[in-house]
This record gives C-alpha cells, structure tokens and sequence, in this order.
C-alpha cells in the first residue's frame, strides 16, 4: 500500500516552534527560489560583467598625479614681532584648512594658467554650463566671449583639482586629474608653486609694511621718551629732590630707617637701665651686694667685698690661734667694720648710678621720639610730591620699553625681509604616473559582478512575485522534490457529437503525454497483478478528471481491464466535466477490446460511504483486483475534502495532478504536506492544462500530422498476442450494487 511507515511516532523539536519555522521555510525557499532560478542570476551577471567590459573600453581614461606641500605652523603661531605669546592662539587645523583654500581659489587657478600658458588651450563650455545655459543662466556672461571661455576653463581645471590635508602632520596634498600623465603633473606642480610663490609675496609685503611702520612708531617713542626724561629733570630741580639711593629710597625714607633703628636700640636700653637700677636697688635694701654684672663699669664693691672677706678671714684666723685676748684682735675688727663701712657707701652710690643711667636712657628715647615723629610730618608733606615724581618716572619707564620691544620687532622684520620665510615648501613633487586612476579596472569588474549578482536576485524576486505557479518541470522537480512526469496541454473545447474530426496536434501530444504518464508510473506490460492508481489534486478543476479517463482510454487501448473510479464528491465544473459527453456516472467499466464500448453503472455522486464505512472500501478494491487489471481512481480535492487521505492507503501509486501557473505553488506545498501528514507517499506529479505555446511535445506539429493516421505499436502488439478475455467488462453483484445505491 502507498503510505508511510508509522512505526516511529513523530518528534519535533524546537526548530519546529512556529515562528522559528516560518522564518527558516522562509528563508529555505527563498533560497531554493534563488537556486532554481540560478540561469536568471548568471545571465544578469554576465550581462553586467559585459557591460563592465565595455564602460572600461568606452570610458576615457583619466591620469592622477599628486604633490605634497608641507607647512611649517612653527612660525605661523609664534608672534612673529614680539616675545611675549598673543592671547589668542588659531588651531592648526583651521590654518591647514585656510591654506588649502587658497589653493582652491580662482586666483591661483588663474596664475596657473597664465603661467603654463594654457589661454588657448581652454576649451569651451562643459555639458553642465551648456544645460545651464539652455535652462536661461546666460545673463552672468560678461560680453567677452574670450573672457568668458578662460573663466569656464578655469572652473574645468578647478573641478579636476582635489586638495586634501592632514591637521596632524601638517601636510597639504594637491591632486589633478587630466587625460595625459604628463599634464596631469605639470598642473599640480604649477599650482604648489603658484601656492608656495604667492605666500612668499605676501610675506615679503607684510614684512616691508611692518618694517616701515616699525621705523615710524621708533622714531615717534624716541620723542616721546626724551620728553618724559625732561619732565621728570624738570620736576626734581623745581621740588629739590635728589636721586633715590641704590636701593631706590629716598632721603626721608633712609632717615626713618635709621631713627626707627636708634629708637629701637634706646628702648632696649632704658628698659636694661630700668632693670639693672631696680635689681641693685632691691640687693642693697636687702644687704646683698651686687654681681659685676649688675654693675659693668665699677669694680670698686668688688675690690671692697675682696678686702672685707680678707679682713674676715684674718680675724677668724687671730681668734683662732691666738686666743681673744691678743692685742692684734682689735686692729682686725677695726678694719674689717671700716671695710663694711665701705661697701655701705659704694652700694648706696651704685644705686644712685643705675636709677641716672635708666634716666639717661629715658631721656634718649624720648629724642628719638620726637625726632621721629618730626621726620615723620616731613615725610607726609612730600609725599604728593614723591607721587607726582613716581608717576612721571613710570610714565619715561613705560616709554623706554616700549622702545626697546619696537627696536627688537624692528631687527626681527629687517631679518625675515632678508632670508624671506616662507610658512610651508614643496615636499614631494607631482611625477607623470602612466597607471590610469580612472576607471580602474577591478573597483568596474566587481562593480558589475556585484551588480549583476543584486540585479538578478531582485529579477529573480520580480518573476517569482509574478508567477507564483509552476510552470516547469524543473521547478516541480526542485520545490517538490517529486518527479514530473509530463506536462499536459489545454484542450480546446469539444466538438458536437456526431461530428468526426481528425485529431489536431494538440490532442495528439496530450495523448502521448498520457502515454508518457503510464509509463512513468509503471501501467504498461504489468499484467500479473492489479494496480490501484490514485489521481489527486490541490484544488478543483486542475484536470484530474481529464486525466483519468484520457489514461484509462489509453490503457483500454493497449489491452488493459481498467476501472474507472470517480471518488469527487461533486461534479467539478470547467474542463474536467468539458470532454465527458457520455461520461455522467463515477464509476466506468472499460474493456480491452476497441470494438465493445465502454459501460457505466450509475451509483450515484459519492462514494463517502465506501471511503468513511467498515471495510466498504477494502472489499471494493479487493474484489476490483480479481477481475481488473489497473484501477483508476479520480479523487477529491485534497485542500477540501479528506477522502484522499483514506484511499491514497489502498493504492499503490499516487499521482499529483497540479494546474500549470494557476495552482499557487504554497498551495501545492500545502496539499503535499497534508498528504505527507497522513503518512501517504506521492510517487509523481503531473502538470496540466499548460499552454498550447508552452507544451514540450515533439519537435513541430507537422510530425503529429505525419503520423496520425498510424495506431501506437503496443496496441499491435496487444491486439496481435492477447486474446480476448471471457468476461471483457466487469459488473458488481446485485447486492453490492444495492448497497452502493444505498451508500
């Protein structure tokens, strides 16, 4: 039987979630679409390579040649006539930019041309100033037509010229495009001298305007400076004021350094004088007598405190050794109170001493007071005069550097004028490069091929938009994966009864094209076993019906018992129900002998029963197997009705019958992946009803005319070997036949 093993249950797994699915057969068929139509795709790229191939013959070629100028921005952001750094600094990248604007002025463009001598050399008007003058821009025409050819050569040149920098290293690369290597050169080099002489003009200009304004404002500060030095001269003299010192003080100012100094020292040494005095004072109230110290320019207590301790060791040495009633023990006590005597009296005089030295030095301080606070008042009297003086002296300082900055500027200007500095030089010379830069041959070749290649995928996604029918074998063969076994023509529409008609080429290939079908799915020659064969389609009136009985006639022909099976559940309108004059029942008895005609039993327009019922089916085809050669069955549309999938079980060959670029091909899809679903196997697929113009038979019509006339050769040979069998058409028993009704 034709169906699938179900042994296996079916597993899916996430590739088989809906989105992802409909994304991946999606892309699958786009694919396979662009498989299939891969003879589109390779003619659009050979076209366009061809194409290719004749832009870079016809095209003119275009020779490139480069110079490089190299800037030097060192001496463009120094301040070129003072040391000190401007305020505002230019970005390099803005200057570079600057230059290369120049380069691309009319000016220099002029200069060039005047300079290789290319006046006559200009052609005229370029095609987009020809359209512009044709859409009515004449009026910027300035009445001399030799001036108004330069000047359209000129913006030529300009459109051939390309300047490109570098704001890192400074460089500025000029690029022409000509039709000759050689001129290409000679124009970019032109135009870096052009550039590089006009740069030398203009600093050359600005350095002779600088040098000669410097002379002037030189000569105007100088004047300037000698007034300033005479005011102050004159202000000094009339005020009696002399020079400041080397520190720059003047006179008051040292003298109240030094009085600030004096009262300084005469504060110190009265508040010493007042400490020494109160520091004997309280030693001698105290009996104490004062250290040297306390008393630096009198050594006399000192010398009477040495005497006194003398005295007092002789007197303790007397009493001592020679007892208290020697006569020399009064002598000693005598000089020894004179001694103490003594030192009473220099002590109150050194007291005295100390309080005149703290007034002495009290009286220095106040002097020094005085004196300062006189200076002081002196001081603040001059003081707008000392202003006034400051003022003017600032003003002469001003002056004098100002004329030393411009006498500097002025040295510098004289020097640049001398060397002429120039901001850039000619770094690499344009040379004459015999490779052309335009077209270059593989930027046009991959060009072509990558256009050829999306200019066959978009014809490719045009036609398929278009046709979304089959109308190739191949496309059957690639889409379906199912053989194709023949493509059928379209019938013209049947004559009146009656009236005998030779057969036109048209029915003669779909005859053989019948032919071709059995053949294909194995019918001719295999008379040991029945075959059940069921002819499917997606939808109504693709001719299946045609199909059917044009093969049972043609089985019937070469000697087969064939059954005929009508399974539709309706009639289907068109062309299938189009050649069927007699034909009305579903199911039709055919002999193998050319002369009995065929016989129909009339059972109605279902056979649902039969399909859906126990074992109705089985017992039909069972006992059409002992009495038939091949069964045919004509079965129901599968997108509307579910009796294929039931009989396809009991058939041995599956034939899918698809209407040629009418059926959409998701359609097909569709259908057989239905069929597949139900674990039913379709062995071929046939297209139908194809264009009379489209049909691939033999080579002209005339040949189906030539041999018309003659029978096939396996109908000879069946009539010649076989006999007639006994019961030639085959009948169901009363019963079966009521039953059938009753289905």
């Amino acid at each position: 039987m034709n169906h699938l093993p179900a042994e296996v249950p079916p597993t899916y797994g996430i590739s088989y979630a809906p989105v992802r699915a409909y994304h991946e057969q999606a892309v699958g068929n786009t694919l396979l679409t662009l498989w299939r139509r891969r003879r589109v795709i390779i003619g659009a790229v050979v076209l366009c390579l061809m194409a290719a191939g004749g832009a870079l013959v016809v095209l003119h070629k275009n020779y490139t040649a480069q110079a490089t100028i190299q800037l030097d921005l060192g001496q463009r952001e120094a301040t070129p006539f003072n040391e000190q750094p401007a305020g505002v600094t230019l970005d390099a990248s803005a200057i570079v930019q600057g230059e290369a604007s120049i380069i691309r002025s009319r000016m220099i463009a002029r200069r060039v041309v005047q300079q290789l001598g290319l006046e006559n050399d200009v052609t005229g008007q370029s095609w987009w100033q020809g359209i512009a003058s044709l859409l009515g821009q004449q009026d910027a025409s300035s009445g001399d037509p030799a001036k108004d050819r330069i000047e359209a050569g000129i913006t030529a040149m300009l459109s051939h010229l390309a300047v490109t920098t570098d704001n890192r290293t400074y460089l500025i690369e000029i690029s022409y495009t000509a039709g000759d290597p050689a001129t290409a050169a000679r124009v970019a080099n032109a135009f870096a001298q052009e550039y590089l002489q006009r740069r030398t003009e203009l600093n050359t200009n600005l350095t002779g305007h600088v040098t000669a304004w410097l002379r002037g404002e030189i000569d105007a500060t100088t004047g300037t400076l000698n007034q300033a030095e005479q005011a102050v001269l004159a202000y000094r003299q009339k005020m009696h004021m002399v020079d400041a010192g080397v520190n720059g003080e003047t006179v008051y100012q040292q003298q109240l350094r030094d009085l600030n100094t004096q009262l300084t020292a005469a504060t110190l040494a009265r508040v010493t004088e007042e400490n020494r005095a109160a520091r004997v004072k309280q030693m001698v109230a105290g009996g104490t007598p004062p250290s040297a110290a306390d008393l630096p320019g009198s050594s006399m207590i000192q010398d009477l405190l040495e005497q006194e301790t003398t005295a007092r060791q002789r007197l303790e040495d007397i009493g001592s050794n020679l007892g208290s009633q020697n006569p020399q023990l009064a002598p000693a006590k005598a000089a020894l109170a004179s001694l103490r005597a003594a030192v009473s009296t220099q002590m109150r005089n050194a007291v005295v001493t100390t309080q005149a030295n703290a007034a002495a030095a009290a009286r220095i301080e106040q002097d020094l007071h005085s004196r300062l606070d006189a200076l002081q008042k002196t001081m603040v009297a001059e003081k707008a005069n000392e202003v006034a003086l400051v003022n003017l002296q600032a003003k002469a300082q001003t002056i004098r550097q100002r004329l030393v900055s411009l006498s500097q500027d002025y040295d510098r200007a004289l020097l640049n004028k001398n060397l002429q500095l120039v901001a850039g030089s000619l770094a690499i010379q344009a040379e004459a490069v015999p490779i052309p830069s335009f077209p270059k041959p593989m930027i046009v070749i991959a060009l072509g091929l990558v256009g050829g290649i999306v200019v066959g995928v978009v014809l490719v996604l045009l036609l398929e938009r278009r046709d979304r029918g089959f109308r190739t074998t191949d496309e059957v063969n690639d889409l379906t994966g199912l053989p194709c076994l023949a493509t059928l023509p379209e019938l013209p529409p049947t004559r009146r009864r009656g009236k005998r008609r030779p057969p036109t080429p048209v029915e003669m290939m779909f005859e053989e094209n019948i032919r071709a079908i059995g053949s294909g799915i194995g019918l001719f020659g295999n008379a040991e076993q029945c075959r059940v064969v069921l002819v499917t389609s997606s939808l109504p009136t693709e001719g299946k019906s045609v199909i059917c009985q044009a093969l049972a006639r043609v089985l019937a022909g070469v000697g087969h018992r064939v059954l005929l099976i009508d399974g539709a559940r309706s009639e289907e309108p068109g062309q299938d129900r189009a050649r069927s004059n007699e034909e009305t029942s579903p199911v039709a008895l055919l002999g193998p002998s050319g002369d009995e005609p065929a016989r129909f039993i009339h059972r109605g327009l279902t056979l649902m029963s039969e399909v859906f019922g126990p074992e109705k089916l089985d017992q039909l085809i069972d006992e059409a197997r002992k009495h038939f050669d091949i069964v045919v069955i004509d079965g129901a549309p599968v997108m509307l009705f579910a009796d294929s999938f039931v009989i396809a079980r009991k058939a041995d060959t599956v034939v899918h019958v698809v209407q040629w670029g009418k059926t959409l091909k998701s359609t097909v899809m569709t259908a057989l992946r239905r069929l597949q679903e139900q674990s039913v196997r379709v062995d071929a697929a046939v297209l139908a009803r194809v264009e009379p113009s489209q049909a691939r038979g033999f080579a002209s019509p005339d040949q189906w005319t030539r041999y018309r006339a003659r029978p096939s050769l396996l109908a000879r040979l069946a009539r010649r070997r076989r006999a007639p069998p006994q019961s030639p058409v085959w009948a169901p028993q009363p019963a079966e036949r009521g039953s059938s009704r009753a289905a």
